[in-house]
């Protein structure tokens, strides 16, 4: 669904003819029950007091749902183990005040044909959206707390929080979208930004096959500092006071997904633009610490949810038609800030403890300092070239950085 599309999702148009006064009665009324939701939602300190705490709750408080909002799918098994129960929900509540919280940003239209499609159709016919919103206004089942915990509970049994995470996602990307100011793109900063990933993105070698690692797995992983080493040219991942921070950034160890081998970058670029010395017996490039192949094959993905956006936000059509990139450049182009982002605070937190411990000059320490903060603050404005919310980014990027094959 195009992201335009979002202020109407889940739920089909109803039909143009004006409805009767009896029902757009009925709908100011669902409005204004809204509206205490919303404020109760609000007052709820981030989310964090939960809706229901305890696995007798949840059942019993379910039961009651049944009975008052007419949600089809109400089913606990009562050999759910109590913390996966909790578990799911916590999910259920974050979901649950999350979608409210978004929604509160769509025009007063859009609740209004929401509504009444409610009004205007048989319940069995209803969408799970419609079964949520209905539950959420119906004075039936009681002042707004009521209301919220019957809504937690359709979510909860419903598995919203799985079943529609894309929606939210959609949801929130539309608001966050809705709220930036036209002229945000094409700033001069943005512009230049713009072109530098571009550049980079044409120039991913093996950003699409390898991510950045923790400095911290590698010392772990070192019985001495000698092995805190790329295994090819044998200089350190992490000496500051030989290397600059440019190179420690170019060379900065990267794990191989195909296989779980970690090297530094420039290393690993530099093994895939040397030419095969056999093409018709070895036609591939292999990995240098094995034989598994990693030329010729696909590369990992982007999580789903990210993919997504990519491919249909109106922000990155607008990079794709000023630099000519395609959708699997853009990704490539992503992949790679995604490993400098790591590598940079990777390195950051790396020369603190350095700083901590003594173990740099201080001119030495100083001149690394300003150039990893010089680094973060271009790194941030390439990504505000793509315009994703920063949460959003962040769990992609984890999840990038967690996929593939350990060592």
């Amino acid at each position: 669904m195009a992201e335009a599309d979002s202020e109407d999702m889940w739920f089909s148009f109803v039909r143009d003819a004006p409805a009767t006064a009896t029902v757009y009665q009925t709908i100011r009324a669902r409005l204004q029950n809204l509206a205490s939701i919303r404020d109760l939602v609000r007052k709820t300190k981030n989310g964090d007091q939960p809706l229901i705490s305890t696995v007798e709750e949840v059942i019993s408080h379910g039961l009651f749902v049944v009975k008052q909002t007419q949600f089809p799918q109400l089913q606990l098994d009562p050999a759910t183990p109590s913390e996966d129960l909790l578990l799911a929900a916590q999910e259920a509540r974050i979901w649950l005040l999350k979608m409210i919280t978004c929604q509160s940003y769509l025009g007063r239209g859009h609740f209004i044909r929401l509504f009444r499609s409610i009004l205007e159709s048989e319940t069995q016919k209803w969408s799970d959206l419609q079964h949520l919103y209905y539950a959420l206004t119906e004075d039936e089942v009681g002042e707004a707390t009521q209301r919220l915990r019957a809504a937690f509970a359709i979510c909860l049994q419903g598995n919203f929080a799985n079943k529609y995470a894309m929606d939210l996602a959609r949801t929130e990307q539309f608001v966050f979208l809705e709220s930036l100011p036209h002229s945000s793109q094409t700033t001069p900063a943005i512009i230049a930004a713009r072109q530098k990933v571009a550049l980079k993105a044409i120039d991913a070698t093996v950003d699409t096959f390898a991510c950045a690692v923790s400095l911290q797995d590698v010392i772990k992983q070192a019985t001495s500092k000698e092995e805190q080493v790329c295994p090819i040219c044998r200089e350190s991942y992490l000496d500051f006071s030989t290397n600059k921070v440019e190179d420690l950034i170019a060379d900065y160890p990267v794990r191989i997904k195909f296989c779980g081998h970690v090297i530094g970058k420039a290393c690993l670029e530099e093994w895939m633009d040397t030419p095969l010395k056999d093409p018709a017996r070895y036609p591939y490039k292999t990995c240098p610490m094995c034989r598994t192949q990693i030329s010729g094959m696909d590369p990992p993905d982007l999580p789903e949810h990210f993919m997504h956006r990519l491919e249909h936000s109106r922000f990155v059509k607008r990079v794709r038609e000023t630099t000519g990139l395609q959708v699997k450049e853009c990704m490539d182009g992503v992949k790679r800030l995604m490993n400098e982002e790591v590598a940079a605070m990777e390195l950051e937190m790396e020369l603190e403890m350095l700083n901590e411990e003594g173990a740099l000059a201080r001119d030495v320490a100083k001149e690394a300092e300003e150039v990893l903060k010089t680094t973060s603050t271009d790194l941030k404005g390439e990504r505000e070239v793509w315009m994703i919310p920063d949460i959003v980014w962040m769990r992609a990027r984890n999840e990038w950085m967690d996929e593939g094959a350990e060592e």
